[in-house]
């Protein structure tokens, strides 16, 4: 007995393979794929429980809450413990919620289940992390634009499958289970392929650390996460910050309600609201894959780096404003994939601004904090966006979304002379 525990330990050390990039692109699109398969459903399913707008509208709200309270503390223990040991127990109980959403009726316990989904789904946050722990920082701005090329392909292929097994009986049940069997796979592959570097696993001074280590692990350790993320000078962050805010708050004012949106402007069908969706997936993806090459056409030197990212942003104003001025369907469907593109320039810059302020030791927290900052705008965006389109219609929230756009504009040039001066500096 002993001797097959020798060979089978053996056998799992020899499984485990060198890193390579290619397996975050892997995990991040089945995550993004899983996820581009269920939501579009979700809300549907929860009307035909007999669910309120209300408390749709909550369990968006609590989802996004708790990635806004969980995400720092997620990116500190990832720094403490290790990224591959954190991954593989979020994707773990990732994978536990969507299957037992598939089997439940209780709306208390889908408000419980969204709310630990809120509470420990950081996979791309972590999946960043790790990308920035083995990548160099000149090669991290093509990586990150393939990854958001890679959730672009996995948003537009996703609701169309989606939308086949809802036609299935119970087809609600088996896109949960289907969604959960997609995270089973991203687990296999996290603990295959993505081993920490030799100087994280030093750091978090927790060597060979298996699942149910981790488990028993975490409550001593929390605490000494919350340390660590009151040790970082948050001061030298927070216009990168505000930036992500307004930014996020922005486009979050245009994507909610969207098809609402779409169709009562235009009277079109939800088929047609489902390609526009398509399209700017495929915009999104476009807009990854062609990172690099933008990266060397507008950031060639310092100085075109900061004049080129405000500029971004004043167009992207400019796109909100004919969004909100068209009167024609195709414009407005050509206008929303312009955005998208422009959109994932601005998302890939914001994380590298990120990763070059702060040392390796604190990236998972700096970029926990950021998917928080994030989900700020998550939470409050459908909340503003709902009130104001109740009293002046669909349109106005494309109106926040210029307001938010404008003001994002003057805290980019904030940014661009700080990072300006940094660069003097060294």
């Amino acid at each position: 007995m002993c001797k097959i525990c020798i060979v089978y330990e053996l056998s799992a050390k020899n499984l485990k393979m060198t890193f390579h990039v290619s397996w975050t692109y892997i995990i991040c699109f089945l995550d993004f794929f899983g996820i581009s398969v269920f939501i579009p459903l979700f809300s549907g399913h929860l009307k035909s429980l007999g669910a309120s707008h209300f408390f749709i509208g909550a369990v968006s709200s609590i989802y996004a809450g708790c990635q806004l309270l969980s995400g720092p503390i997620i990116g500190s223990l990832s720094d403490r413990l290790g990224r591959q040991n954190i991954l593989i127990f979020c994707l773990s109980v990732t994978s536990a919620c969507y299957f037992f959403m598939g089997i439940t009726y209780s709306f208390y316990f889908i408000l419980f289940l969204r709310a630990t989904l809120g509470t420990f789904k950081h996979i791309q946050s972590l999946n960043r992390t790790i990308v920035a722990d083995h990548v160099s920082i000149e090669d991290q701005t093509v990586v990150f634009g393939r990854l958001n090329a890679i959730a672009g392909i996995s948003f537009t292929i996703g609701p169309a499958i989606g939308g086949h097994f809802a036609e299935l009986e119970n087809g609600f049940s088996h896109i949960c289970y289907f969604t959960s069997v997609i995270f089973v796979l991203n687990i296999v592959i996290s603990y295959l392929y993505l081993e920490d570097p030799p100087k994280e696993k030093k750091a978090s001074k927790l060597k060979n650390v298996d699942l149910s280590t981790l488990v028993k692990s975490i409550p001593k350790n929390l605490i000494a996460a919350l340390y660590g993320l009151a040790s970082i000078n948050w001061p030298i962050f927070w216009d990168i910050f505000l930036m992500k805010f307004v930014t996020a708050m922005a486009k979050d004012s245009f994507i909610n309600n969207y098809s609402i949106k779409v169709r009562e402007r235009f009277q079109v069908s939800p088929k047609s609201v489902g390609y526009s969706l398509a399209l700017q997936g495929f915009s999104a993806a476009v807009a990854g894959l062609s990172m690099g090459y933008i990266n060397k056409l507008l950031y060639k030197e310092k100085v075109d780096y900061e004049r080129h990212s405000t500029r971004i942003h004043i167009f992207v104003t400019f796109i909100y404003l004919a969004l909100l001025c068209t009167s024609q369907v195709q414009f407005f469907v050509l206008f929303g994939m312009v955005l998208t593109f422009f959109s994932m320039i601005l998302r890939v810059k914001e994380t590298e601004m990120l990763f070059q302020r702060c040392p390796p030791s604190q990236r998972g927290s700096l970029v926990g904090m950021g998917t928080s900052i994030t989900n700020i705008a998550r939470m409050l965006a459908p909340l503003i966006v709902g009130i104001a389109e109740d009293l002046y219609g669909v349109s106005s929230g494309i109106t926040l979304a210029i307001i938010m756009s404008i003001i994002a504009i003057f805290v980019s040039i904030k940014v661009n002379n700080s990072m300006a001066v940094m660069a003097k500096n060294d």
